[in-house]
Parts: C-alpha cells; structure tokens; sequence
C-alpha cells in the first residue's frame, strides 16, 4: 500500500465514525496532506478509535489497534505505519 492510498483509508474511516468532516475548517485541513492532523484534535473518544480501527482493518486488510492511534496520533503519521509495512495482517 502507498502512503496516499493508506490517507485515504483513513479519511474515508473518519467521515464514516465522526461527525467531524462536517466542519468546514476541519475538512479543509484534512483535504491537504501536509497537514499533520492529530487525533485528539479530532476529538475521538475510544468508541469512535474503536470504529475507525475496525474500517480500517475491513478496507486494508491490516490490524490497527486503538493503541496504534496513540503511537502514530496524527493521519499522516498512521498512513506511515500502515505503508511500512509495520502493520500486521488482519487474520
């Protein structure tokens, strides 16, 4: 997977579990990728991670624990990890 290709996965994750692509200045931040947008800026508690990782486990194919969005706590940083090959295969 190529880092825009894993930004995109976790975009569609978050209009899917969070009402925050509804703000303008939110989507408007999160449509440029060189903005690092945290998670916690997002606004997630740990029921919207939960989603997020499960979405993303369901389009990737790769496990992404709630706790990986605390190690990698931005979009970019976690489009990363999931193109290093680092993240392991949903089994």
């Amino acid at each position: 997977m190529i880092y825009d290709e894993a930004r995109a996965h976790i975009l569609a994750a978050i209009d899917k579990s969070s009402p925050m692509l509804n703000d303008p200045a939110i989507a408007r931040r999160l449509a440029d990728p060189r903005n690092e947008i945290a998670f916690e800026d997002l606004g997630f508690d740990s029921l919207t991670a939960m989603e997020i990782c499960l979405t993303l486990e369901d389009a990737t194919g790769q496990f992404i624990e709630p706790g990986d969005l605390l190690l990698y706590p931005g979009i970019n940083a976690l489009a990363a990890f999931m193109c290093s090959g680092q993240a392991r295969s949903a089994a």
